[in-house]
């Protein structure tokens, strides 16, 4: 079949067991159509990431079988390149399932007014 399914996921996302449990069964099963984007910005819906969690995404993602591509989520090339590679179209047949770490930030360096609401805390640019 040639097709892929997408997965469109952040950071409050991944904190949640089923959520892990479900990339892992497909890192074991080795669901290579399976591709997440992921919305690394340090953020979840009760503040800075860091706070509550301690958890490497990237080394997690390598260690349950994912292929792993790190861009900047600011950088439209680098998401368009990304998708081209995740989908991998033209290449050899990837035997796992693919996540695209899209590591960026709420307020992308403009003047850190949004980012009192966090105290600071999630701005990356400082």
């Amino acid at each position: 079949m040639d097709h892929h399914i997408y997965g469109i996921v952040s950071d409050g996302d991944l904190m949640e067991g089923i959520s892990t449990e479900a990339a892992e069964l497909a890192g074991l099963w080795k669901l290579g159509k399976l591709i997440y984007f992921f919305d690394d910005n340090n953020i979840s819906i009760d503040g800075n990431v860091t706070q509550v969690s301690v958890t490497n995404q990237k080394e997690k993602f390598i260690s349950m079988g994912w292929d792993v591509l790190e861009i900047d989520a600011h950088k439209e090339n680098e998401i368009i390149e990304a998708k081209k590679k995740s989908a991998n179209k033209k290449g050899p047949v990837r035997t796992g399932p693919f996540a695209v770490l899209l590591v960026g930030w709420l307020t992308s360096c403009r003047p850190c007014r949004p980012c009192r609401a966090y105290r600071r805390r999630a701005c990356r640019h400082r």
